[in-house]
């Protein structure tokens, strides 16, 4: 969670990515919702960086260093290259 607000907001607290979604609280809960659902951990931590690379800028390479290659490839899979969505549906 700390990789995720440190991307998203400025030090007083307010987002500093341009997407008008509130994106930690959107975040979170989709992580919540997914380990609820009995999700793998991996899975979880994807769904709440899956807005990081393509929002803030975090490379797919330095999630993969700090979270491992399986959270960085569902990252990677849900994400909008070239405005589409590399799988169908919406984790």
């Amino acid at each position: 969670m700390r990789f995720l607000i440190d991307c998203c907001l400025d030090k007083e607290g307010n987002q500093k990515i341009t997407n008008p979604k509130p994106v930690v609280a959107h975040s979170l809960r989709m992580g919540f919702d997914l380990l609820r659902q009995g999700y793998d951990v991996d899975i979880v931590i994807g769904a709440v960086l899956h807005d990081v690379e393509e929002d803030a800028g975090v490379s797919i390479k330095e999630i993969e260093k700090n979270f491992g290659k399986k959270v960085a490839k569902t990252v990677e899979v849900v994400e909008y290259p070239c405005g589409e969505r590399k799988i169908f549906g919406y984790l």
